[in-house]
Parts: C-alpha cells; sequence; structure tokens
C-alpha cells in the first residue's frame, strides 16, 4: 500500500519482527541477536538433530579408521589411557627431587669426614653453630674447616650464582681434609 511506503519499512513491520527493526536502528545490538541466533541454530543442528547419519558422517569425515562403536570405544581407551599417561609423566616430571648443587655435594663429603669423628650436623643446626662445636671437640683442622664453611655459606647465601673458582676452591678445601 502507498501509505507503508510512505512510513517506511520500520512502521510497516509488526512488533513481531523486532529483531530487525532493532538491527537497523542500533547496529551494534543487531549484530548480537544475529549472532545470538546463529549461535541456537548451530545448538540445534549439531546438538539436537544430532542422528545416526550425521555421527557417521562426523566419523568419516575425520579420517582416522572408525567406522563403528567398538572402534570408539577403543579409540576413547586408548586417548584416555594416553592422557593418563601423559598426567602421571608430567606429575612426575615436576614433583621429581631436584639435583643438588655442586657446593651442596661438596659439603655433604666434608659432613661425612667429620661424621667419622662423631661431628654430626643435624637439619637445623645453623653452619657457624656447628663450626663453633668442630672448634670446640679439638679438631686438628679447625682453620680447614671455617675456611670450607666460610666459603659454602658465601656461595649458598651470596648474591648471584656461584663461579667456577670458588667452587674448585670449596672442592679443594674439602679434599685437603684428612681423617
Amino acid at each position: 500500500s502507498p501509505g507503508r511506503i510512505e512510513q517506511g519499512i520500520d512502521d510497516a513491520l509488526s512488533s513481531e519482527i523486532s529483531g530487525f527493526r532493532i538491527k537497523n536502528r542500533f547496529p551494534i545490538f543487531g549484530n548480537l541477536l544475529y549472532r545470538w541466533d546463529n549461535l541456537q541454530h548451530g545448538w540445534n543442528d549439531w546438538v539436537l538433530d544430532y542422528d545416526h547419519r550425521k555421527q557417521s558422517d562426523f566419523l568419516r569425515d575425520l579420517e582416522v579408521g572408525i567406522d563403528d562403536w567398538g572402534d570408539m570405544i577403543f579409540a576413547l581407551v586408548a586417548m584416555m589411557l594416553f592422557v593418563t599417561c601423559g598426567y602421571w609423566f608430567i606429575s612426575w616430571f615436576r614433583e621429581r627431587p631436584r639435583k643438588p648443587e655442586l657446593y651442596e655435594i661438596y659439603f655433604g663429603q666434608l659432613l661425612k669426614k667429620l661424621q667419622k669423628l662423631g661431628l654430626e650436623k643435624p637439619q637445623s643446626e645453623d653452619t657457624r653453630a656447628f663450626l663453633q662445636r668442630v672448634q670446640s671437640r679439638g679438631f686438628r683442622q679447625p682453620d680447614q674447616v671455617a675456611k670450607i664453611i666460610n666459603l659454602y655459606n658465601l656461595i649458598k647465601y651470596g648474591p648471584g650464582k656461584p663461579n667456577a673458582l670458588s667452587l674448585n676452591n670449596l672442592r679443594n678445601l674439602v679434599n685437603s681434609i684428612r681423617i
């Protein structure tokens, strides 16, 4: 009718087609409504209307050789085993004990030597307190042990990474201790 042409399409349409009006007046909301409608259509197509034919087409399109339910179950079990083993391996790799630093190994060698004389250092004891105990027991090389402990503390608690020279000095000092 000529009246509808003169009034425009927004007035000519009924209120049931409000999505079209919103799209014309507010493009951002219209685009959101269009995307929502597209999402609903995808849901209906892939979830609600999913039948045996679509399942067969989907499995064929994967091109992995899955033709029936038995193959599907086997593939799912294999995939679950693979994921479980991968998770276990990653967990084991992250939780494995770290390799001790070289200065810890050298200090451990000193502690083993002193342990033969009955001088054991508990984990909770400070290295300076341990040095005082060693000196009070009358150990015949207390200056060597003091140098080792001071160098160990400097390497462990000092700024930056230990250099090769200080690690080499620590090793030589530990090897010079004779029990």
